[in-house]
């Protein structure tokens, strides 16, 4: 997925290492910050259950991966609260491939619902910014990235895994639809579906042709592909 920061450079400034338990105690709800890069869907929902704790009250969650691929969550909080502001808070800093979770213990006293925005989008700002004032400790500056979904037919199914890997990318099984004819098949062509396998692959933007070109010559021109970076 195509992210990047302000200014002529396509590369842009990302965490190199997790933050881990940042705490803040507001009005005795106490909310505990986890963040870290993500370059694909996969990659922050894997982070997301990763530290999820089902003993909080709540955990949510937001990440930005591109400029049209993003998604965030409120469990169960009033309805943009939480999920929407952590994901404003990870705008704010200017950082991109980031998801943030924000899990919160109540305490016993209701926050409101401009006090649970002040609090989420607060505590995710900060933590967030506990990096940006040690940027040599927590930030690295990373090359663009292009997400695709990729379908091939089942008995080239370990092809995407091969080239992923050559070309310094990362794949895992897309649950979606099958792609058909470039588009994502919702039921209409149910032979062909069941005959594609599909992958969600994320490759160095310098080599996103190259590792479609090779997929293409090594599936004879089968493989199907969808850019999620530049979809709306």
């Amino acid at each position: 997925m195509s992210t990047r920061s302000a200014g002529s450079d396509a590369s842009f400034l990302s965490l190199k290492r997790p933050i881990l338990s940042f705490t803040e105690v507001i009005n005795k709800s106490k909310f505990i910050v986890f963040a870290g890069r993500a370059r694909s869907e996969a990659e922050a929902f894997s982070f997301i259950a990763t530290h999820r704790d089902d003993k909080a009250t709540h955990n949510c969650w937001a990440f930005r991966l591109s400029p049209n691929v993003y998604r965030f969550s409120d469990d169960g909080e009033p309805a943009g609260t939480a999920g929407k502001p952590i994901l404003t808070a990870i705008d704010a800093s200017k950082l991109n491939e980031v998801v943030v979770m924000v899990t919160r213990h109540f305490g016993g006293i209701k926050l409101g619902t401009g006090g649970l925005i002040r609090a989420y989008q607060g505590s995710a700002r900060n933590a967030l910014q506990a990096a940006l004032v040690d940027p040599d400790a927590h930030l690295s500056r990373f090359s663009p990235t292009v997400c695709l979904i990729v379908s091939v037919p089942i008995r080239s199914a370990s092809l995407p895994y091969r080239f992923a890997q050559q070309y310094s990318g990362s794949i895992s099984e897309y649950e979606g639809a099958p792609l058909i004819d470039g588009r994502v098949d919702g039921g209409a062509d149910e032979d062909a579906a069941l005959s594609m396998a599909s992958f969600s692959c994320t490759v160095p933007a310098e080599h996103a042709a190259a590792f479609q070109l090779s997929m293409q010559n090594a599936c004879k021109g089968q493989a199907v592909f969808h850019d999620l970076t530049i979809d709306s």
